[in-house]
Parts: C-alpha cells; structure tokens; sequence
C-alpha cells in the first residue's frame, strides 16, 4: 500500500464516520423525539456525547488526509476547483457543527440533565433545531462527498 493509499483510505473511513454517525443520530433523534420523555433525554445526552468527539475529530482527519494527498499527488493541486470546493464545504460543515450544533446541543444535554434525565415540553423546540441544524449538516457533507467524486473542474 502506498503513502497516498493509506491517506485515502484513512480519508475514506473519516467521512464514512462522521457522515454515518451523523445519518444515525438524525435518524435515532427524530425517533427518540416522538417517544419523547426520557427517551429521549438518555439519546440525547449520548449521542451529543459521541457526536462532540467523533465528529471533530473526523473533520481534523479529512483536512490532514486530503492535505496530504493533494502534497504526495503529482496530478491534483491545492488550485484545483474541485479541492477548493471540498475545504469550502469542510469548513461550512464545521461551522455548523461547531457554532450552531454543538452550542445548541451542549444546552439540550444540560436542560435534559436539569429536568433529571427527561425532555421538558419547552425544551422541545430546542431538540427539533438540534436536528434541523444536523440535517443541514449532512446536506453539505453530502454535497461535499458529489464534489470530491465528481472533481468538478478536474
């Protein structure tokens, strides 16, 4: 195996994670969340729990191995428009993840913990954003994943 396939396959399985945890948990939330109660309130603590650390670190794994791809490759370029694409997405994906889910998220988990473990009624909103806001996560992760297989530009 060389160097550039080891990166991609490690590039790979980071996206395999982050996209598949995520599918997973916006699928599981909106189940949970029609349960409600503390169905809900136990999913949502575990899965902000999971969520805050593979998903960053997933991130950090796909800039790594994409930047390292793109140094060892002799084909693809840092100016190419389908790389300039796939950072622009990546970097809107964490922005997502970083300023509007994890933030709302680490508030769900405290009111869940507060209300002993139980989605609160008024709480309710709060987990329905939590969700829209991973559904829009994955949406750009999805479009991220069209570019970096499509190349545009290449």
């Amino acid at each position: 195996m060389s160097w550039y396939e080891l990166l991609l396959f490690l590039h790979i399985l980071a996206i395999a994670t982050w996209f598949g945890s995520g599918l997973a948990i916006v699928i599981l939330a909106s189940r949970a969340l029609h349960a409600g109660g503390a169905v809900f309130g136990t999913f949502s603590i575990n899965a902000n729990w999971w969520a805050s650390r593979a998903h960053p670190s997933a991130g950090v794994v796909l800039l790594l191995t994409g930047f390292g791809m793109i140094g060892d490759s002799e084909v693809w370029s840092f100016s190419d428009t389908w790389v300039v694409i796939g950072v622009i997405g990546l970097v809107a994906a964490f922005g997502v993840g970083g300023a509007l889910i994890g933030r709302s998220a680490g508030e769900l988990a405290e009111r869940v913990e507060t209300a002993g473990g139980s989605l609160a009624e008024d709480a309710r909103p709060l987990a329905e954003r939590v969700i829209l806001y991973s559904r829009i996560e994955l949406a750009v992760l999805v479009l991220v994943i069209a570019d970096m297989v499509a190349k545009p530009g290449a």
